[in-house]
């Protein structure tokens, strides 16, 4: 049985979720699966680690964990190295430069930001080349992502032939058939932060006050108003009851490469309203799923919010459409992808 050894940047990241999805497909595919982890963790969590002798080190505040000493020999015996986090690429890619077989994938959007300055241009330029050079494989969620990132590097030709796209996926067994009720509670679930939109969100909350705001993601915010309602960061496993509990789901972000909460949204069958910018245009479409919008236009946010609150049979329209649409990015359309391309990596010679 082959062996895949998979880096994952966190213990509840979008990387780690779909990691898990996939865990449970390879092994029918004779496939034997591995992960570790890197992760953000306190002081008194980095000395229990230490006491209890497991491989975990500091860089730049954040804890490297890697698992006991005594599996290291992983990293020599894996067949290939599938790699979910491009900063960890410096680390891992040398062991197996010569001996493994590497795959990167790009799960967030790598490098975003609102305003790229000339040292954040030269460290995805250098990335990008690196991982074009050692990669057997290149793992995008969107062709317009992976558009995105070509543009750095000097290897098109080699970039295109490694690259391939597969989109973000969600389990079907939490896909409802209906949706028994709609309201005016409009959803936000990312990171209380400027590239998400969140602050667009909050003077538009200010604006329309008979709309219910719900936010999920952040820590604690100063507003009194009664419009709005901050659960703070919640559990994936329980998240999906505060979807049912919404009707539209908002994601105002500058930058994004395919976040699964738009699909954990479409699977509770919400109305999407998204920036229109790459990579959200290949699953909202326009009049069908949601609707778009350009980056920090308030006043068009609050355009179709209004539009949406005064027409009820919009919402249910679009209900309807998402319940059906997101089949198409299920565990099972998308995985064998993923299987896909380990056994055409397993097949290249080294």
């Amino acid at each position: 049985m082959k062996k895949v050894l998979h880096i994952i940047p966190g213990f509840n990241g979008g990387a780690e979720i779909i990691f898990k999805k996939i865990y449970k497909f390879l092994e029918k595919n004779k496939i034997n699966g591995r992960i570790f982890y890197f992760s953000s963790l306190g002081k008194k969590m980095f000395k229990k680690l230490k006491k209890e002798k497991i491989f975990c080190f500091r860089i730049k505040g954040e804890v490297v964990y890697l698992g006991l000493w005594s599996k290291l020999r992983e990293f020599l015996r894996s067949d290939y190295l599938h790699i979910h986090h491009v900063k960890t690429w410096i680390l891992f890619s040398p062991f197996f430069l010569f001996k493994n077989k590497i795959i990167y994938s790009f799960h967030g959007n790598f490098g975003a930001a609102i305003k790229k300055d000339i040292t954040q241009n030269i460290f995805i330029y250098l990335i990008i080349n690196y991982c074009t050079l050692v990669s057997k494989k290149l793992i995008f969620l969107t062709k317009g992502q992976e558009e995105n990132l070509m543009r750095y590097t000097l290897f098109k030709k080699k970039f295109l032939k490694k690259s391939e796209v597969i989109n973000n996926f969600i389990d079907k067994k939490n896909i409802i058939r209906k949706k028994k009720r709609y309201n005016n509670n409009i959803l936000f679930v990312g990171r209380y932060e400027r590239r998400k939109g969140f602050y667009d969100l909050l003077e538009i909350s200010k604006i329309i006050k008979d709309v219910n705001f719900k936010f999920i993601g952040g820590n604690k915010i100063n507003t009194k108003q009664k419009n709005i309602k901050n659960y703070g960061k919640i559990d994936n496993h329980k998240i999906l009851k505060y979807y049912d509990n919404s009707s539209i789901f908002i994601l105002p972000s500058y930058t994004e490469a395919f976040p699964l909460t738009i699909l954990e949204a479409m699977a509770r069958g919400l109305v999407i309203l998204v920036s229109d910018i790459p990579g959200m245009r290949e699953i909202v479409k326009e009049g069908r799923n949601g609707y778009l919008f350009p980056p920090g236009d308030i006043e068009k946010m609050k355009e179709l919010i209004l539009y949406l609150k005064n027409n009820p049979k919009e919402i249910e329209r679009i209900s309807k459409n998402n319940l059906k649409d997101v089949h198409k990015f299920t565990a099972e359309k998308q995985v064998p992808k993923y299987i896909k391309v380990y056994n055409d990596v397993l097949k290249e010679k080294c």
